[in-house]
């Protein structure tokens, strides 16, 4: 059986036609209400007495097969469980599960867990205005569903942290070195910490955390998983990828990966980048003919937004516009490339490996079998750091194309073709 169509259709579905007929039936008047929508109802609720009676065959026989022998055989005693049963737990219980008020109760009752749920996953750290106030915080709560979410976050952050300390670590940037960051994306701020020191503090919190959780009486996290396999559990516990980070190398290189890093980007309005970086991977890979109309093409519809962006250097402008004369070769735009490549990685690759983007590119990867030939990896050993790269088992490659990401210099390229045999 299908569950998902089961309950989003076939559930939903009937209920509705329930609730049509209902409508009906309360709108329409007393002369046409014989004229109406019938409703099926079981023999046994058509009184009340009926449906007590149905409630005693049925305690009975549940008396029968599961109390002991000697209450089964004895009349009197067999009377009397069945009329407990009857008149303080089934009766009672159907008629308030079939009460509106007390379903509308229980729905208003839920939506309002799942607002303060909501309201709490979207806090970060925002908890309290120093880390003091934090662990203060942790020490005097005494929710456990909010300590557990708490902990959610803290575990998710370091996970993050970690992954961009490895960053750091690979470019040879003192962790321990502290800057003003230069954006408020989530990749920028965790850079511009001092990560040994923030990592110490959450793996602290986290700490305090799962001892207060088991004071309160919620999950042991504290014996349920060792320390060195605890964040491979959260993975697990709440379905997040394996904590492997693709260099950004891999990422500009393979199809499946540069789809997602796309996304991404136009989340921040820069997809342009991407898109002339593609674009010059085409023009270097077409026809020489063709060449400097694409390179003309591409010149008029990305440069004054990457220029804008990224700075190019003038002489690598004038070299495009040379190149496109006739008066030099295309290293400017291949140099213009480079600079786009290398303010990716400065700009958006760090926030792009803490994003939910990524998490999904990997799941993604993972469900559909794509295998990238190089990566980092997180080390979790007690969440000290070693910061040391390693080498995911080299696979195939990615077998899916490239969505769209140079459409323009592919559809460029179609229509020079066919102009091309037009005039033939």
């Amino acid at each position: 059986m299908d569950e998902v169509k089961f309950i989003t259709i076939d559930v939903t579905l009937k209920l509705c036609q329930h609730f049509q007929k209902i409508r009906l039936a309360s709108t329409s008047s007393n002369r046409d209400r014989s004229k109406g929508p019938t409703f099926a109802l079981h023999p046994y609720l058509s009184t009340e007495e009926s449906e007590i009676e149905f409630l005693r065959k049925l305690a009975e026989l549940t008396v029968v097969l599961l109390a002991p022998r000697t209450y089964a055989q004895s009349i009197p005693v067999r009377h009397l469980l069945r009329e407990v049963i009857v008149s303080s737990i089934l009766y009672p219980t159907i008629n308030l599960l079939c009460d509106p008020d007390y379903i509308n109760q229980k729905l208003l009752d839920y939506l309002l867990y799942h607002q303060e749920v909501m309201e709490m996953n979207k806090k970060t750290y925002t908890y309290a205005a120093t880390y003091e106030g934090f662990v203060k915080m942790i020490h005097e709560c005494t929710n456990v569903e909010q300590l557990k979410h708490v902990r959610y976050n803290i575990m998710t952050e370091i996970m993050q942290a970690t992954t961009i300390n490895n960053l750091k670590k690979s470019k040879g940037i003192d962790v321990e070195k502290e800057f003003i960051s230069q954006g408020t994306a989530k990749g920028d701020l965790l850079q511009a910490r001092n990560l040994k020191r923030y990592i110490n503090q959450l793996t602290f919190a986290k700490s305090l955390c799962e001892k207060r959780l088991k004071t309160l009486g919620g999950p042991d996290y504290l014996t349920q998983y060792s320390q060195s396999s605890s964040s491979s559990t959260f993975q697990n516990e709440h379905k997040l990828p394996e904590n492997k980070v693709l260099s950004h190398r891999t990422i500009m290189d393979n199809d499946f990966a540069r789809t997602f890093f796309m996304k991404f980007l136009a989340r921040e309005d820069t997809q342009f980048l991407l898109e002339f970086y593609a674009a010059v991977d085409e023009m270097k890979e077409c026809d020489k003919k063709k060449m400097h109309q694409l390179a003309s093409e591409v010149s008029k519809v990305y440069i004054p937004y990457v220029s804008s962006a990224v700075k190019l250097d003038r002489s690598i402008l004038k070299g495009m516009e040379s190149f496109m004369i006739g008066n030099k070769g295309p290293e400017s735009f291949v140099e213009a490339q480079e600079e786009v490549y290398r303010f990716l990685e400065e700009r958006y690759y760090p926030s792009f490996v803490v994003s939910n983007v990524y998490n999904k590119m990997i799941t993604e990867a993972d469900r559909v079998g794509v295998e990238f030939n190089k990566c980092f990896r997180v080390e979790d050993d007690g969440y000290n750091i070693d910061g040391s790269d390693s080498m995911a088992s080299s696979g195939t490659g990615c077998t899916i194309p490239l969505s769209d990401h140079s459409s323009f210099a592919k559809a460029k390229l179609e229509q020079l073709d066919e102009i091309g045999r037009a005039h033939v």
